[in-house]
């Protein structure tokens, strides 16, 4: 006889019915795993794009939109699993099991479709109000005056490191390693050092360890590009843009 939790062990047994309990299984980690706590757990990303804050920065209508949608980009919903049925031994246990999951992912799957029919509806919308990211405010830590968020076109995008992996983060920050190679200049990290509002241009400090000085370069956020010092110096001269920076 199989014993009466089996639901939260498939090991034994692979597929049933055409379902294949390891797929299930190598799709969920261990601490979202897809038979767990008396329900089940399924997950699936949604939207025609996965979209980060450092892809947003043109469209602020769209982040606007996202952000405010709780099941971008990852939608994730459980069933529970009844006590009848866990109360259920061997092959009947099998059966009624594979019957419930597959409704369940039926359900799952329509779920899925009516959601990403809305928000990529959305993506095709505001995906076309492309513009040109002005920085009109940064917000700073209060115990040492540093950069912690820049305000772009009305849009609050927070700064996060490399290692900074939820996709909430994600979707409202910049990664400031994935704006330059690091590499190309000898550098491992870069952080923000200062920005000229009302333009699309920030200063970033690339160096080799936090410790380290290392070497302040400009990026432009509309173009994806390196700006050198001197090109910076001729904008300042032809507008009277204001340069924050850390520490003022």
């Amino acid at each position: 006889m199989i014993e009466q939790k089996v639901n939260y062990h498939l090991n034994s047994y692979n597929t049933l019915d055409g379902l294949d309990y390891r797929t299930f299984r190598r799709a969920y980690s261990n601490s979202d795993s897809f038979a767990a706590h008396d329900q089940l757990n399924f997950k699936s990303n949604i939207g025609c794009a996965y979209l980060t804050g450092n892809e947003l920065l043109q469209y602020p209508e769209l982040a606007k939109v996202l952000r405010g949608i709780e099941e971008y980009p990852t939608y994730k919903k459980s069933y529970p699993v009844s006590e009848e049925l866990k109360e259920l031994k061997g092959l009947n246990f099998l059966i009624a099991f594979t019957a419930y999951v597959k409704d369940c992912q039926a359900d799952f799957k329509e779920e899925i479709s009516k959601i990403n029919t809305k928000i990529n509806n959305l993506i095709y919308l505001h995906g076309a109000e492309k513009t040109t990211p002005a920085i009109t405010g940064v917000l700073k830590h209060e115990h040492n005056n540093y950069i912690h968020s820049l305000i772009i076109s009305g849009i609050t995008f927070k700064l996060i490191d490399r290692h900074t992996s939820d996709t909430q983060s994600l979707l409202t920050g910049i990664r400031l390693s994935n704006l330059i190679d690091c590499a190309a200049y000898d550098a491992e990290y870069a952080n923000i050092d200062g920005a000229l509002l009302n333009t699309p241009y920030i200063a970033l400090r690339v160096k080799k360890s936090w410790k380290h000085t290392g070497r302040v370069i400009w990026y432009n956020l509309d173009k994806m590009e390196v700006v050198t010092t001197a090109e910076i110096n001729a904008i300042k001269k032809k507008g009277h843009y204001q340069e924050v920076k850390n520490k003022e």
